[in-house]
């Protein structure tokens, strides 16, 4: 596993950058150039153990999905949505202690 910090003004400039655009916050919230580039290193560097599948879990990392794809077209890229994002914002909404309304 490799994990590359992203600090909150870089996730802030992404949405900032993605307001104009069609693209959802979420699927551009955790972009970081370095960690697409690194991912697009570390499936390259497997020669002897070629990757069969790229596997990207929910949409913040459709981004990564969607790089890979475009360097790596002959490697299938499988997409896991396994939560449903608008009911976890509903919980969240309702556990909320902000007093704004739901």
């Amino acid at each position: 596993m490799h994990a590359l910090h992203q600090s909150r003004q870089r996730s802030l400039w992404n949405c900032l950058l993605a307001l104009p655009t069609l693209s959802p916050l979420q699927a551009v919230y955790s972009w970081n150039p370095s960690l697409a580039k690194l991912s697009a290193a570390l499936v390259e560097c497997n020669a002897e153990h070629a990757v069969d599948v790229i596997h990207v879990e929910h949409l913040r990392g459709a981004r990564y999905g969607l790089y890979l794809k475009s360097r790596f077209p002959d490697t299938p890229v499988v997409w896991d949505s396994v939560d449903c994002i608008s009911y976890l914002f509903k919980q969240a909404s309702d556990q909320s202690r902000s007093g704004l309304e739901n």
